[in-house]
């Protein structure tokens, strides 16, 4: 099982488990239970409420990183097969990013040093990456 997805369960049953703990201690406060005795057993109720949320928040930024790492490979075998040169047309077409997805991913990558930009003789931007390019050969007026 996927270590994010078993952070995301235990998460939910912390938060389940927690919210359980602090409804009985409301019921409790109801009956006449005294106010300390409430607040102490209260934030016993709301600790694992607490973590669960911060397991999630871990969770989702894992799941984040490793979609932009996967784009990031999705974009490098695009740029292999195209000869080291793409456009952001070319990678929304054949990825699962939207243009402007695809526009951002290849500005970090050109600004990570990864990758240069170059215009077309037609105007459009071209992203190069230096270490795909065949052998001898570079683009035009690198930006």
């Amino acid at each position: 099982m996927d270590k994010t997805l078993i952070q995301k369960i235990v998460a939910w049953l912390l938060i389940l488990g927690g919210s359980f703990l602090s409804t009985g201690f409301l019921i409790m406060l109801a009956e006449g239970w005294d106010i300390g005795t409430f607040s102490a057993l209260l934030g016993m109720g709301a600790l694992p409420v607490m973590g669960g949320a911060a397991l999630i928040r871990g969770a989702n930024r894992r799941i984040k990183r490793l979609k932009n790492e996967k784009s990031e490979r999705d974009i490098l075998q695009l740029a292999s097969q195209h000869g080291g040169r793409l456009t952001a047309d070319e990678v929304a077409m054949q990825t699962r990013l939207s243009l402007e997805e695809a526009r951002q991913k290849l500005e970090n990558m050109q600004e990570a040093g990864h990758a240069h930009l170059e215009v077309s003789s037609q105007g459009a931007i071209v992203y190069l990456f230096p270490s795909l390019l065949p052998n001898g050969k570079t683009g035009g007026e690198i930006l």
